[in-house]
């Protein structure tokens, strides 16, 4: 996949705008020590809120993919109601002897009704932080103002940098409908569940998040293109690499692992 990652266009860059606080979640060196922390936020963000985002947010070698392209979400609800997603990118080489590439994890927190107005879509949300963000920054001020969303329209196209041609087959059509369903059940059973599958992982969850209910999509715990980790406590894992570590971490806990990598054959229903 070479680090590709589906891209969800707001048709319409005059759509409404949503504020939402704002914090980034990185790897720094600087006089207050180093190592990955918040270093800067803005002032809405409660102190519960910025424990929550520490123990969720993703650390060095996270990423599914290696290359500089890769690309991560990570959406989940807090206790105040409302709702943190976070978008995470390489951000140059890791400063510390465990060299790699560092994680750079930027979040925004929205508000219930401003969640509501995103169709409880983890993907539009992801879509919108990621424009407003622009380039990554490793030096922000530490006390950042609100963030400016601009909310996709209802109807969203999906771009794709290498086109839809290996999906336009009937075969492939075929494939991609039964990974949504199998993604579906596992949802509608309220089953945690890693998915792992060669395609895409945002645009993935983005068409298994498309065929939900909002009851479902709106509590989500869930991340994609980002490795497993059982700190996050999600109800779905979409990633396209890391199964093969996993089986220690996910050893006693009720979590249906699908590898949609091979067969696709939908379990018989009971």
């Amino acid at each position: 996949m070479g680090g590709r990652s589906a891209v969800v266009n707001p048709t319409s860059r005059g759509g409404e705008a949503v504020r939402a606080e704002q914090a980034v979640f990185t790897s720094i060196r600087s006089p207050m020590g180093e190592g990955y922390r918040i270093i800067a936020a803005s002032p809405g963000i409660r102190p519960d809120e910025k424990a929550e985002i520490i123990r969720r947010a993703p650390s060095h070698d996270s990423l599914c993919e290696s290359g500089r392209p890769a690309v991560g979400l990570l959406a989940f609800p807090f206790e105040s109601g409302r709702y943190c997603l976070g978008f995470s990118c390489h951000a140059g080489r890791e400063h510390t002897a465990r060299g790699g590439n560092r994680v750079y994890s930027h979040f925004a927190v929205v508000e219930p009704g401003d969640w509501q107005s995103f169709g409880f879509n983890a993907v539009r949300l992801h879509t919108a932080l990621r424009h407003a963000i622009g380039t990554p920054s490793l030096a922000p001020r530490p006390t950042l103002g609100p963030l400016e969303l601009i909310r996709p329209n209802a109807r969203l196209a999906i771009e794709d940098p290498a086109g839809f041609e290996e999906y336009r087959t009937i075969e492939s059509k075929t494939r991609r409908a039964k990974q949504i369903a199998r993604i579906g059940l596992a949802m509608l059973r309220q089953e945690d569940a890693i998915i792992m599958s060669e395609d895409d992982p945002i645009r993935l969850l983005h068409l298994a998040l498309i065929t939900m209910p909002a009851m479902l999509r709106r509590q989500l715990n869930v991340s994609a293109g980002l490795r497993y980790s059982p700190a996050r406590r999600l109800h779905l894992c979409v990633a396209s690499d890391g199964l093969e570590t996993i089986g220690r971490a996910i050893r006693g806990r009720e979590i249906e692992c699908l590898d949609l990598r091979g067969s696709v054959d939908l379990p018989a229903s009971t």
